[in-house]
């Protein structure tokens, strides 16, 4: 059951030191592409897995560049105006995605520039964009994708840090600490895979009988928060929502009660106390929750070993790959093979099919 998406759950520690090792050569045709030309604005354009890796990105974006940064589905883009002085990174792994592609057209239309990070080099989006930055996961055929996520993630971090350095915005000190966290998350996402297998064996009778989830993360986590949620839903066939903790407490707490169950995504710091408090009344409500945090020391929490920063994010990622895995199978779902084989022809979401 889910044989092939565990596989490549276990291939992506190495497959990220592959890409860091191939760090120079993924960003030095985007420096050259943008170098008469000045970065004013960063658009991340994409569907699903795609948009999350945007969302996932965008505060490292602002930081490394300084500018203004979005992340549109082609639903959010309807009402927005593309201008010339964006860059636009358009997300999609098999680069087949229609929207998508309606996006890139656009942009180019906009006169902005146009970047494909796509699997597929001669994939649609790829043949539409003006340059193609590889997605350098492998081969990855099943629906709910997880190599090539952490891959889009770790690209699209390292490309931003490289425009970032070479504008000056960051300097030689704050590059190199950003370079050792993405290093140093190569190496804990195997551990944070461990560790979502862990937390199963001890609370998988609870999240197999569950009929949904609910995790509710910081405002810095949301777009890891929407993927880990999207992972248990494409796997496991049940409701999974993401919510940033404070809209949560805008409307959404009138959903607290038993047989709630709610993964707290705990940031390093900032709104963490407000989380811990709210953490505290669900529990007193009657559901079940779950404290996750990375390498937190706190009792109370289920440690995650990762980096800081938008790093940590592959740590988050690779917990709940492995945490939705395990409770595919125990719910006997073989989340190899698509539930509606025939949804994309049929709605036309797609281009082609990738063989």
């Amino acid at each position: 059951m889910g044989k092939m998406y565990a596989e490549y759950i276990r291939q992506e520690p190495e497959m990220l030191k592959r890409i860091l090792a191939a760090r120079r050569e993924l960003s030095e045709p985007l420096l050259r592409f943008t170098a008469d030309r000045p970065v004013e604005q960063v658009f991340f354009l994409g569907s699903g897995s795609s948009w999350h890796c945007g969302l996932v990105c965008a505060g490292l974006a602002q930081e490394a560049l300084g500018v203004r940064v979005e992340c549109l589905t082609s639903t959010m883009a309807e009402q927005k105006e593309f201008s010339r002085d964006g860059l636009y990174f358009a997300i999609s792994q098999s680069g087949t995605s229609n929207s998508t592609l309606g996006l890139i057209q656009r942009a180019r239309e906009a006169g902005g520039m146009v970047v494909a990070l796509t699997a597929c080099a001669q994939s649609p989006a790829a043949q539409a964009a003006e340059l193609t930055v590889p997605v350098l996961c492998g081969e990855e055929v099943i629906g709910p994708k997880s190599k090539g996520v952490l891959a889009t993630v770790m690209t699209l971090g390292l490309l931003l840090l490289e425009l970032g350095h070479r504008a000056g915005r960051l300097d030689d000190e704050a590059f190199e600490a950003h370079l050792r966290e993405w290093e140093r998350v190569c190496g804990c996402v195997a551990e944070a895979a461990r560790e979502g297998e862990r937390f199963f064996r001890v609370h998988g009778q609870e999240l197999v009988r569950a009929p949904e989830w609910m995790l509710l993360a910081g405002p810095g986590q949301i777009g890891v928060a929407r993927e880990c949620a999207l992972k248990m839903l494409e796997t496991c066939w049940s409701p999974a929502y993401a919510w940033e903790f404070e809209e949560y407490m805008h409307g959404g707490h009138y959903t607290l009660g038993p047989g709630r169950r709610i993964f707290y995504l705990f940031p390093e710091d900032g709104v963490r106390e407000r989380m811990e408090t709210l953490y505290r009344f669900a529990l007193e409500q009657g559901a079940a929750c779950w404290a996750l945090g990375l390498n937190d020391e706190a009792e109370w929490i289920w440690n995650i070993p990762g980096a800081r920063g938008t790093a940590g994010a592959l740590s988050w990622l690779a917990f709940f790959q492995a945490l939705s895995n395990c409770c595919s199978e125990a719910r006997k779902i073989d989340c190899d093979v698509p539930r509606y084989p025939l949804f994309h022809e049929k709605m036309g979401t797609k281009s082609f099919k990738i063989p």
